[in-house]
């Protein structure tokens, strides 16, 4: 599947670039896991404080990530979506 979503099914050879991004996405992913993993097993720490900051900053960092890296277009009602789920 992926190489057929790599070059539009014309190739036998998977898309490099996409092949790259992928796995700096699963990168990224598993160094997020191990950091919310260490931060919960953290003496003290109370998880009621830490898991609903953590599941909104993805939401946030996934928007600025989409912004940054992919060029998705800013729009009104994404800033509003973040905007809420700050607050």
């Amino acid at each position: 599947m992926m190489i057929s979503l790599g070059n539009g099914g014309n190739s036998s050879l998977p898309n490099v670039k996409l092949l790259l991004a992928g796995l700096g996405a699963g990168v990224l992913n598993g160094i997020g896991m191990i950091c919310c993993d260490k931060l919960l097993g953290t003496p003290g720490t109370d998880v009621s404080r830490v898991v609903p900051i953590v599941s909104g900053l993805m939401h946030v960092l996934a928007f600025t990530g989409a912004c940054l890296i992919l060029g998705e277009p800013v729009t009104a009602r994404k800033i509003t979506g973040v905007a809420a789920i700050i607050l």
